[in-house]
């Protein structure tokens, strides 16, 4: 408390003090004072009372415009803060939403993967059955195609052998023949 406070305080406490310390009228409520001592005090109250009046509508006046200062404050620092929450909260989202689509880049990604390595497999799958198919075809083609050329060579060589032995045949015919009429001819001689 300042020193003026105190004077206005100690000032009302004089005068309450006077008017307990005051002669009370009987059958009244009025209470006779020291006029010169209450008037005294009552004028140094006058005197002090726009003083402090005067005072405390300067600390009014800074206070409020300390609240206005602290409100205006409060307010750029909500608005910053809400600003930077707003940065924020996008900066999240769209991190968000980026690895929203990477994951369904990764996604499509494996299931085009895996839909390609089913192909490849119904493909091989196929692929090894038609050169079993055709391994085989192939395989009973050639061994067909053998057997005609055994076949034919065999053919071949019954002829072959056929008319070598009526060649030997003839042969022996015409050495019998020669070897007869060499034996007549000797038989002549």
């Amino acid at each position: 408390m300042n020193n003026k406070s105190a004077d206005i305080k100690e000032l009302f406490d004089k005068v309450l003090d006077i008017l307990d310390h005051g002669t009370h009228m009987p059958f009244s409520s009025k209470v006779s004072v020291p006029e010169e001592e209450l008037v005294d005090i009552l004028e140094q109250l006058k005197e002090s009372i726009p003083e402090e009046v005067d005072r405390a509508n300067r600390i009014l006046a800074e206070s409020e415009s300390m609240l206005s200062k602290a409100k205006a404050e409060a307010a750029a620092i909500t608005q910053e803060a809400e600003e930077q929450a707003q940065k924020i909260i996008e900066g999240a989202q769209a991190e968000r939403e980026a690895m929203l689509l990477q994951s369904e880049i990764v996604k499509q990604a494996e299931e085009i993967a895996h839909e390609l390595k089913e192909n490849a497999e119904v493909v091989a799958t196929q692929n090894r059955a038609e050169t079993d198919a055709y391994c085989s075809q192939t395989r009973t083609d050639v061994l067909k195609y053998a057997d005609d050329v055994l076949g034919y060579l065999a053919d071949t060589l019954q002829s072959a052998t056929s008319s070598i032995l009526e060649n030997r045949n003839h042969i022996a015919e015409e050495i019998a023949k020669q070897n007869s009429g060499s034996d007549v001819e000797q038989n002549r001689e």
